[in-house]
This record gives structure tokens, C-alpha cells and sequence, in this order.
């Protein structure tokens, strides 16, 4: 026992010691955006949002363009042959065998009877009259 008491008084029970409490925080209230800041924050917007509009605005013009260009392209080339024919036909309407062949079958023009006609310089016809 007496082993048992020395035990005893050396050893002393106690309860657990509470856990630790947090003291609890006191509640915030919702930040809040000063007036400035807000309006500063929707001018930003409004900025982003007309930036997002006219890179928008130029994308279309871009695309548009050069649909514009491609059809016009297109038309040149249409035109560029139409040209060509043309000048192929200008150049058979002005050869000369067929402007005589009209001449001759349309006006009823004839070709001279062998006779050549040649006009003397200016300067023999003034010494002839002299």
C-alpha cells in the first residue's frame, strides 16, 4: 500500500483541459466600392465594349473590301477579253482587202483600168507654168 500511496501522490488527475476557443470574428460588412471606383470601373467597360465594336466595325469593312475586290477582279477579266475580241474585230474591219472587197461588192466602186495616176512634186508643177 504504501508503494501504492507513493504512486498515488505522485501522480495527480486532472480534467482536460479545455480545448481553445477562437474568439469569433466580428463580422464585416460587404465591402463596398467607393463611387469613383465604380464609375471608373463602368467607363472601362463602356471603353472595352466600343473597342470590341470598332475592332468589329473594321473586321466587316476588311471583309467586305475584299469581296468587292475579288468581283471586281473578275469583272476586269470579263472586260480584258471583251477587249481583246474587240480589237481582233477592229483589226479585220480595217484590213484592206476587205475594205476593198466591200467597195467593190456594197458601192459598186471598180478598180482603174491600168491607167496610174501620179501627182508631181509641188516645185516641177510651179516651173511648168513659168
Amino acid at each position: 500500500m504504501l508503494a501504492a500511496r507513493q504512486l498515488g501522490e505522485a501522480r495527480q488527475y486532472t480534467y482536460p483541459a479545455p480545448p481553445h476557443r477562437r474568439q469569433p470574428k466580428p463580422k464585416r460588412s460587404p465591402r463596398r466600392v467607393p463611387r469613383l471606383n465604380r464609375a471608373a470601373a463602368a467607363a472601362l467597360v463602356l471603353a472595352a465594349v466600343l473597342c470590341a465594336f470598332m475592332v468589329a466595325h473594321r473586321h466587316n469593312t476588311l471583309v467586305r473590301l475584299g469581296y468587292r475586290a475579288e468581283s471586281l477582279a473578275a469583272e476586269l477579266a470579263v472586260l480584258q477579253k471583251q477587249n481583246s475580241e474587240r480589237e481582233l474585230t477592229i483589226a479585220g474591219l480595217g484590213a484592206l482587202g476587205r475594205v476593198e472587197r466591200l467597195a467593190r461588192d456594197r458601192l459598186g466602186m471598180t478598180r482603174p483600168a491600168g491607167h496610174l495616176l501620179v501627182a508631181p512634186p509641188a516645185g516641177v508643177v510651179a516651173a511648168a507654168d513659168v
